[in-house]
């Protein structure tokens, strides 16, 4: 084989992996795009989930009868612990 056939096979190969390349990046970014867009959708779903949880812990949270009241006696002790650590906040910043 001369030069010239040689460099031509090098810049045949060069110019096919190159499209492999290119073909990849482009495979590459489309599937991140899709995953974003699933992940978005997944956000959505969760958003939604606690905003139902939300509503539901607002119409029933002090019922007893309720279901889940397990849960909803937890969502009150966090809910005091976080209204007495508010307090404490307020307190060690009037101190400064």
């Amino acid at each position: 084989m001369d030069f010239k056939a040689t460099l031509a096979n090098i810049g045949d190969s060069l110019t096919e992996a190159a499209k492999n390349v290119g073909s990849k990046a482009v495979e590459t970014k489309d599937i991140v795009v899709l995953k974003n867009k699933k992940a978005t959708e997944e956000r959505n779903i969760k958003s939604l989930y606690q905003e139902i949880g939300k509503l539901y812990y607002e119409k029933y949270g002090n019922d007893e009868a309720a279901e889940w009241t397990s849960q909803m006696r937890r969502i009150n002790s966090s809910k005091n612990k976080i209204a007495e650590l508010d307090e404490e906040i307020k307190k060690v910043k009037s101190v400064d």
